[in-house]
């Protein structure tokens, strides 16, 4: 009897301490989510892809980690069956955005292609990067845009600032990303 008393004392204290660190996983898996807001990068999750020959690309990004030159980021889904037509379709529409004098400069602007690496012979004419992957969660929100048409806009700090739908002109595609680049 001596001994089931500090025993039981024990395995009582035991099971106190897993149920709090449980508790506590819970709650410090809930700040993160907080932290990182719905429209956002997870943690675990860049904006790293390959282009369509294969090199490593990353947006340009300054020492403090934020895009260079306090710019911005169009990405989009490109696809292999209308390539020449949506390549002219986003030229005109980085032709049209350039053109405006109120925005600051730096806008960068990928296409992921919906073929990996069939829209390499394509890199040339485009203005601006083809991709051909990037890493699974963002292949994943780029794939859920595509089915939505839209285009992903990320700010300054590398998280998802707007989703844009895609216009049927380019000059009604760039009055919509207008807004959303000036002077962030």
């Amino acid at each position: 009897m001596k001994f089931v008393l500090p025993i039981a004392a024990i395995c009582l204290l035991l099971l106190s301490g897993v149920r709090s660190a449980l508790i506590l996983s819970r709650e410090v898996r809930q700040y993160h989510a907080a932290l990182a807001p719905a429209t956002g990068i997870p943690l675990d999750s860049a904006l790293d892809g390959l282009d369509a020959s294969g090199v490593h690309k990353t947006p340009d990004f300054d020492p403090d980690e934020y895009l260079k030159d306090r710019g911005t980021l169009v990405l989009f889904v490109i696809h292999h069956n209308n390539l020449p037509a949506e390549i002219r379709y986003w030229n005109s529409t980085i032709s049209s955005v350039a053109s405006s004098d109120s925005i600051h400069p730096l806008v960068q602007y990928w296409g992921i292609c919906d073929a990996g690496s069939d829209c390499n012979a394509y890199q040339s004419t485009a203005r601006f990067c083809i991709l051909g992957y990037l890493v699974p969660y963002q292949m994943h929100i780029a794939a859920s845009a595509d089915t939505n048409r839209e285009a992903l806009l990320y700010g300054r700090s590398g998280r998802l600032k707007a989703r844009l739908p895609i216009a049927s002109a380019p000059s009604a595609m760039s009055r919509a990303i207008l807004p959303e680049v000036r002077w962030l």
